[in-house]
């Protein structure tokens, strides 16, 4: 640090004229007010750092550090300081990073897949195809005929089930080299064989998943099927005080109804009132000042409560789902839970030619609460500390309005996600695509 000042009262700090502007300072001011941090690019280290400071890596020290919120100059920068993230929580052990992007979007799980092959267009011909042993399609294939028209065949055959016969529902057929491909996305039921029967023992089948990912427990983590709200609720609960105030006032239930304390979705505002719905009324206090304690009360418990909330370190569920992978019909591995691969795998902390502990493998999927500490002060037009930083780097701001995944699973079928349109954390289908944020600490 070049310049580094001390000054007995807040009267000589201020009296002081030579501090320069264009530079890095620190002064510490010994009447209680501390330390001030000012000019440009001013860098501390781990000790020093706070929410909103700027994770970054010093190529010519080979250390991580931190410019001090607000004093990021990107033209003056040197070339040696590459920025990685941003602080978001800071404890006693641990600083808390947010990568500067988001990894893009994934499904949480990939679909049930099986590779077709043995198609004979010389002579054409007849099979069937068998989903969970019970339900059957028949598929004829003329002279001539190619991958693509039989794929088509296929599509239009194994999509034409009934509500009753979900197996047979929502499938992508997709033509290959040599090959065809079926994949199944949705929720339900659980596909656990495709076989195909062909008397001339041409056409076969193989399944390229282990398993249907999107409709059975990973195996590695409990599953909470509620999350604990500040008014005794257990279902979903709101994460960002904000945007779910903003989306309830006016989308909130237009019920009369009196609604008891503790219970259901929000009214709307236009419903919070002594008439429609006196208990709560009552209890949280009228007009708007007694609608905000009301929703805030259907707000995360945090930070001790049980359900969801106990789902409190993404890191090992991240490495564990990242580590399942199958290989694809044309030969490649592919992530059997994309979301999970995309956090754990990111390179936003990879420098060339340097060891930063921050490349691949060190990053996850925030889990359900780390997903609340991570949304909760957000704000809707990016102005908090944390997304400011973000803007000054060139990163993609966490909105309250942008969903994203978490790494905790919910059921067999669903798992945790932030929902942006009305900023609560609730269930999704792992068949979903939702954006991916990765974090990390050290």
């Amino acid at each position: 640090m070049k310049n580094i000042n001390l000054y007995n009262d807040t009267a000589a700090y201020a009296a002081d004229t030579n501090r320069p502007a264009d530079e890095s300072t620190v002064s510490h001011i010994l009447d209680g007010t501390g330390v001030k941090f000012e000019g440009i690019n001013v860098l501390v280290d781990k000790a020093g750092s706070e929410i909103g400071d700027i994770l970054v890596f010093d190529k010519t020290t080979s250390t991580k550090k931190f410019i001090k919120y607000g004093t990021y100059n990107a033209a003056k920068l040197p070339e040696s300081i590459v920025t990685i993230g941003v602080v978001y929580k800071k404890d006693s052990a641990k600083v808390y990073i947010s990568s500067k992007k988001d990894e893009g979007s994934y499904r949480w799980a990939q679909g049930y897949k099986v590779k077709l092959t043995g198609f004979d267009f010389a002579t054409g011909g007849t099979f069937s195809i068998t989903v969970n042993s019970d339900t059957t399609v028949d598929i004829t294939y003329a002279i001539g005929s190619d991958l693509a028209t039989v794929a088509g065949l296929i599509s239009t055959a194994i999509n034409a089930g009934a509500a009753a016969t979900d197996a047979l529902k929502n499938w992508t057929v997709q033509a290959g080299a040599d090959y065809i491909t079926l994949e199944h996305n949705y929720y339900t039921p659980v596909i656990s064989t495709v076989t195909v029967t062909d008397a001339a023992l041409k056409v076969t089948a193989t399944a390229l998943t282990a398993f249907d990912y999107q409709n059975v427990l990973s195996g590695f983590q409990v599953a909470y099927s509620g999350a604990n709200r500040n008014d005794g609720g257990v279902s979903w609960a709101g994460a960002n005080y904000e945007k779910f105030y903003q989306y309830y006032y006016t989308n909130g239930a237009d019920t009369a109804t009196n609604q008891a304390v503790g219970t259901g979705d929000p009214v709307r505002y236009s419903r919070y009132n002594s008439t429609d719905n006196p208990d709560i009324v009552a209890f949280y206090g009228t007009g708007e000042a007694g609608y905000a304690n009301y929703v805030r009360a259907k707000m995360v418990r945090y930070p001790y409560a049980k359900n969801a909330q106990l789902s409190r370190d993404g890191k090992p569920l991240t490495a564990a789902l990242a580590a399942v992978t199958f290989t694809d019909a044309d030969g490649s591995v592919k992530p059997a839970y994309p979301a999970a691969y995309a956090a754990y795998n990111t390179t936003v902390g990879t420098v060339t030619g340097h060891t930063t502990g921050l490349e691949a493998g060190t990053w996850w999927l925030p889990s359900f609460v780390e997903m609340y500490e991570l949304i909760k002060d957000r704000q809707l037009d990016g102005s908090d500390g944390v997304n400011a930083s973000i803007t000054s780097i060139g990163g993609d701001k966490i909105l309250p309005s942008t969903s994203h995944w978490t790494s905790s699973e919910r059921s067999s079928h669903t798992t945790w996600y932030y929902y942006g349109t009305s900023g609560y954390l609730g269930t999704s289908y792992k068949l979903s695509s939702r954006a991916v944020r990765s974090v990390t600490a050290f």
